[in-house]
């Protein structure tokens, strides 16, 4: 049960993923997310950049100050007024700045730090020919230092205490550790941060809930919609207020949802008159149905009547041309009858294991007993070995009988007619099809009359039915397969019967 429950739950949320909305969120959250992750990352370096610039030039600024007021106290013999402000400094309660003079081989001579009196430092690239202050950056012990130093110059006022022939009295550094300063701006860059995040959460919501009310319900209400109409109810439709891509899809939509419920309309209304006319016509041919049965039973006497009659006459006398000409007619009407009664009563396929072979002979033999299509030629190509096929051989032997008696009567008294059988895996939706080919060097059927020639009762012949087609292609559809025909002027004519192949087992 918590199994269920379980994957249950999940298909809310699998439809939810799924959906354009999140999607979409996603997407421009991802973006967002970069945009605002980038620009905040920008500005920190950028500020950081600042803070490191501004620091240098505080640090100049303080370098150049205490060296202007070292040399003006050097000049007027006020020394203790130099360790004074190194004093000064040193109390200085915001900053922990680190300020010494050295000589110019970097010996300490007064720091802010007593410890550092008379120790080696180092004084950076800075030479004797160096003016002004010079300012870098050191990495002193994993922090960042930043180092003002400045060149004291011996000069005239300055020689009553050191020797004229020096051209510098020391060197002033200034030493500041940036860690000062970045323990405020980290506070600031974690404000910086902190400030892109709520940006960011506060887009991505804004922008998940116009999304949802701007994208998400319209297409919610348009998928109810389609719901609706899948279901039957083509009386649904949207309304969409707007003039944006929803409102013409909404438009779209109705316009849709109208044209499909008019052809419904329209294919019931044909549907129910066909049904109409599918019963008259079957309530007529029932009607028909039973008068050719009826008109058989005294045709056959009339038959067997003429049939005494003209065994009565002598073989000179000129009665007998008459009477077999009546018989052949009589022959000929019943003959149509029975292919009525046929088409009119189809029976159902009884199918059952048979050489395919056989019963297209039977139908030959059938068709050319009486002699009058001797000048014909006959070819047979057999090429299906399995002798014992499932079929129903007495519908089958009337589907080759009509065909082949269509292309004999066509071709006359010469030509050529052609029986060809083959296996084939090619036909869509069957494993394998027998294909049977009758092919005649008949004058062809024009191309106007192609498909009308399995209508019933369409024939171009004086005295045919126009019924034997349209009976062999119930036939073959019965047994889930097909006829079509293939004509050329002149060239003659193929028929093609393809139907499903089913093998006997026995």
């Amino acid at each position: 049960m918590l199994f269920t429950h379980s994957k249950s739950g999940r298909k809310p949320f699998k439809r939810l993923i799924s959906g354009i909305q999140f999607k979409i969120v996603i997407s421009t959250t991802l973006v967002v997310a970069v945009a605002v992750g980038v620009s905040t990352w920008f500005a920190i370096k950028l500020l950081e950049r600042q803070l490191i610039e501004s620091t240098k030039h505080k640090v100049k600024t303080a370098c150049e100050r205490i060296s202007g007021n070292i040399s003006m106290a050097m000049g007027n013999g006020h020394v203790p007024s130099i360790r004074h402000t190194f004093a000064l400094i040193r109390s200085y309660p915001h900053y922990r700045v680190q300020m010494y003079i050295t000589d110019s081989l970097g010996t300490v001579l007064i720091a802010t730090d007593s410890l550092l009196d008379g120790k080696k430092v180092n004084i950076g690239k800075i030479t004797p020919n160096s003016s002004g202050v010079t300012v870098s950056t050191e990495r002193v012990q994993r922090s960042d230092v930043v180092v003002a130093r400045q060149l004291i110059l011996n000069k005239p006022a300055c020689y009553h205490c050191h020797d004229r022939r020096k051209k510098i009295n020391g060197i002033l550094q200034v030493r500041v550790a940036l860690s000062e300063f970045m323990q405020e701006f980290s506070l600031f860059r974690k404000l910086m941060i902190g400030n892109g995040i709520v940006i960011f959460l506060v887009m991505t919501v804004t922008l998940s809930l116009l999304l949802g009310l701007i994208v998400g319900r319209p297409l919610k209400k348009m998928s109810q919609a389609m719901g609706k109409v899948e279901a039957g109810d083509l009386s649904v439709r949207v309304k969409f207020n707007r003039r944006d891509e929803i409102g013409l899809l909404g438009k779209s939509f109705n316009a849709m949802v109208q044209r499909l419920a008019n052809s419904i309309h329209q294919i019931t209304s044909s549907h129910q008159n066909e049904l109409q006319h599918a019963d008259r016509l079957a309530a007529l041919g029932e009607l028909a149905a039973g008068i050719a049965h009826e008109i058989r039973n005294p045709l056959a006497g009339i038959s067997g009547a003429v049939q005494v009659l003209a065994s009565e006459l002598d073989k000179d006398d000129p009665h007998r041309e008459v009477m077999d000409e009546i018989q052949k007619e009589i022959k000929r009407l019943d003959n149509s009858l029975k292919n009525f009664l046929a088409y009119a009563r189809p029976s159902e396929p009884k199918f059952q294991p048979f050489d395919i072979h056989d019963v297209i002979e039977r139908a030959l033999t059938l068709c050319l007993r009486s002699g009058q299509f001797s000048g014909i030629k006959l070819i047979r190509d057999f090429r299906i070995h399995q002798k014992k096929l499932i079929f129903d051989p007495a519908l089958m032997q009337q589907v080759f009988m009509n065909i082949i008696l269509n292309s004999l009567q066509a071709m006359n008294h010469s030509g050529q007619l052609s029986i060809i059988t083959r296996l084939r895996t090619d036909v869509p939706n069957m494993n394998k099809a027998i294909e049977i080919v009758i092919a005649d060097t008949g004058p062809g059927i024009p191309s106007e009359d192609l498909n009308k020639i399995f209508r019933p009762f369409f024939t171009s012949k004086h005295q045919g039915t126009g019924l034997g087609l349209t009976i062999a292609w119930r036939i073959v559809a019965q047994h889930g397969g097909s006829v079509s025909v293939e004509s050329e002027l002149g060239k003659g004519t193929r028929f093609i019967i393809i139907f499903p192949y089913a093998e006997s087992s026995n």
